[in-house]
């Protein structure tokens, strides 16, 4: 429990930060870095940035759901080993549960967020 708190004091504050961002609005790349050429608005990156990281996160959480599963599976009779297990699968899939409501809230706030136009 410890630990979660210790991430949540870490990335609250990176949520008040980044609407500092909105004042890149008029970089333009001035060269061509990972299929992105000079001249590609800000909401390039931001949509770029936003795909990854729901990917990233989902493919962690779904890592972390078999993970778990392993580690239940290889219990041996062990039951506080099972319940850590058992929470790791809860949280993993709240992870998940989280991941995909970001994801329909970002394709309903703008349905162009999440493709990448390459």
């Amino acid at each position: 429990m410890n630990m979660k708190r210790k991430i949540f004091k870490i990335t609250t504050p990176l949520l008040f930060l980044f609407p500092i961002s909105c004042f890149a609005l008029d970089y333009t790349l001035l060269e061509e870095f990972g299929g992105i050429t000079a001249g590609t608005p800000f909401e390039t990156y931001v949509s770029l940035i936003v795909t990854w990281g729901i990917g990233l996160a989902a493919g962690l959480a779904v890592f972390m759901l078999v993970y778990s599963g392993f580690m239940m599976v290889t219990t041996m009779g062990d039951m506080g080993r099972l319940n850590k297990a058992k929470e790791h699968i809860k949280d993993a899939a709240m992870g998940l549960l989280i991941i995909a409501i970001a994801g329909l809230l970002l394709k309903q706030i703008n349905p162009n967020l999440l493709n990448i136009g390459f």
